[in-house]
């Protein structure tokens, strides 16, 4: 995705409508978002949600008659916008997820009226994004994520195909040889403009091919992608192009793809003019072969020397492209936009973190697909099984101290009481959202009458046992009371500090049958400080408490991280 050059006209004709239109607030962010890609324009990968928030921008001002009033105008916006949603950044290793045959099924995501193969990309983003940020949940016991990387040569090796996919392959292999055929047609044709017509679509498909390997610094990279200079002889100029990017090959490739390469440079040295359409063809076909070997050759590479924390960082990557992939795939930028500031709502007083905290309090999960009464903005969709397991910790939280208020036993936090209580309540918290509850209220009063000394008074257990299930509704007073004085707190503690984005993926907490913490997550858990909320004072709740806090602020970061030059998840 190479519009820099785009950028410097955008810019041009933007400043030249901000002088008819000083106060015009879409004009002025747009060239906000043009600074901050011309700033971070050497960075290995574009900042795609910036390009989508100018994008965004430039429609609106289309919507208001000032953009696209002249032909240039429209072509940059088309040209982005086109770019924008195509683009999945340099592969870079020729790296697969080969899930091992033992893994946690995580939920799906149910989209209503999706067509079934845009359905199953949502839940492979789905998986991705539970790799990228809970691996823990998905992985068998004892695996790493290196363990599921492998190159893709190497996953199709020894593999039978099916004869769906023996029929695939033939059909392609028909599709290939006629587009080979008409290329090679077109640059032997005697006009000039014929040739440059097709040399121009070959060079971009031989830069999509080797982006990977060259860095977009490289001069040939720059060849590959500019405008063609017109000229009589364009197959000549095109096969000194083309020796010239065999030749920054080679300087990349390992050494048993020298001699290849070197054939490959003869090949094209003192041909004829009449052979050397079709010496340009087969070099180019072979250059498409061995840039994929040589990505071949870097994922070996690569495997052999990524470290997990490596392996983490490519997942964010591409969980996040996929994310914004199908996110825009179902909804344009505007609706993004439109229906995330429908859901903060009007308050002028009103933050994400307040909005957040009303949606979690509600007796209703959130959802992310309609139809719900506690329904997600879209670019909350691939956390939002996350934030449903937040509201089951909170619920677990309130229930926890709401029962402890039906024991008078002054040392109570201290003892094993509390522990055995959450115990029971948090297997809750980490139950797969789709899996039926086991605690038993009989359970927890059970607990509420051993701790109270009731247990050979059936005349006492009555009241006790009456007082459990009148506790544990949502609707009951002390409940309430608890609820709003935990979410109140929590809200205070996210105001009062930035998000602080991670450089890694947001982790999530884990509670449940899983006892340990994964290390980035155990890093946040301990820069968090303390919250002390009356009635949560004993200290697993506590525990309890400051991991709700975690829990929330990665949700939120990895929003940020996906959609925050679009939104305003700050305030």
């Amino acid at each position: 995705m190479n519009h820099l050059n785009d950028l410097q006209e955008i810019r041009t004709h933007l400043e030249a409508i901000l002088v008819e239109k000083p106060d015009n607030d879409n004009v002025s962010t747009a060239l906000r978002y043009i600074a901050s890609l011309e700033k971070h324009s050497s960075a290995p990968t574009p900042n795609r949600s910036t390009w989508l928030a100018l994008v965004s921008e430039l429609e609106a001002l289309q919507g208001q008659g000032l953009w696209g009033i002249v032909p240039e105008q429209k072509r940059y916006l088309d040209s982005i916008s086109q770019s924008i949603r195509t683009y999945d950044a340099p592969d870079g290793p020729n790296l697969s997820i080969t899930m091992p045959p033992n893994s946690q099924s995580i939920p799906p995501l149910h989209y209503p009226n999706l067509s079934p193969e845009l359905l199953e990309k949502v839940n492979e983003v789905n998986l991705l994004h539970a790799l990228a940020t809970h691996p823990s949940n998905v992985l068998p016991p004892g695996k790493s994520l290196l363990s599921i990387f492998s190159s893709r040569s190497r996953e199709r090796d020894g593999v039978n195909p099916s004869q769906h996919q023996a029929l695939k392959e033939q059909v392609s292999e028909v599709v290939t040889r006629a587009f080979w055929d008409e290329a090679l047609e077109s640059l032997s044709s005697p006009a000039p403009a014929v040739q440059l017509s097709r040399i121009r679509l070959l060079y971009t498909d031989l830069h999509k091919a080797v982006e990977a390997l060259i860095p977009a610094s490289n001069p040939i990279m720059y060849t590959l992608s500019a405008p063609l200079s017109p000229t009589s002889s364009p197959l000549r100029s095109a096969s000194g192009h083309i020796r010239e990017l065999l030749a920054v090959l080679r300087e990349r490739c390992a050494p048993i793809r020298d001699v290849e390469l070197d054939e490959l440079i003869l090949r094209l040295a003192d041909v004829s003019s009449q052979d050397l359409p079709a010496a340009c063809i087969d070099v180019i076909k072979a250059i498409f072969d061995i840039a994929e070997r040589m990505k071949d050759d870097l994922a070996d590479f690569v495997i052999g020397t990524w470290t997990e924390q490596d392996a983490r960082q490519w997942l964010i990557h591409k969980a996040i492209i996929g994310e914004q992939h199908l996110i825009l795939d179902l909804f344009p930028v505007q609706k993004v936009k439109e229906l995330y500031r429908e859901w903060r709502g009007s308050d002028p007083g009103g933050t994400v973190f307040s909005r957040l905290i009303k949606a979690l309090r509600s007796s209703e999960s959130v959802a992310p697909f309609p139809p719900s009464n506690n329904l997600l903005p879209p670019p909350f969709i691939f956390v939002s099984l996350d934030l449903i397991r937040i509201q089951n910790l909170m619920q677990a939280l309130v229930i926890a101290a709401s029962l402890h208020t039906l024991v008078r036993s002054p040392d109570i936090a201290n003892t094993a009481w509390i522990s055995r209580v959450w115990a029971l309540l948090e297997m809750e918290v980490d139950r797969d959202v789709a899996e039926p509850a086991e605690t038993n209220i009989l359970n927890l009063e059970d607990e509420v009458v051993q701790a109270a000394g009731a247990t050979g008074d059936p005349a006492a257990q009555g009241p006790l046992r009456d007082a459990v299930k009148r506790t544990l509704r949502t609707d009951d007073p002390v409940f309430l009371l608890l609820q709003s004085r935990l979410l109140a707190a929590v809200q205070g503690r996210l105001t009062e500090e930035e998000i602080n984005l991670p450089t890694q993926a947001p982790a999530r907490l884990r509670t449940g049958r899983r006892k340990y913490l994964e290390s980035h997550e155990e890093d946040n858990f301990q820069e968090e400080r303390d919250l002390i909320v009356k009635g949560f004072e004993a200290a697993i709740l506590r525990d309890n408490v400051k991991r709700l806090v975690v829990m929330i602020r990665e949700c939120l970061s990895w929003v940020q991280k996906a959609w925050g030059d679009i939104l305003d998840i700050k305030s």
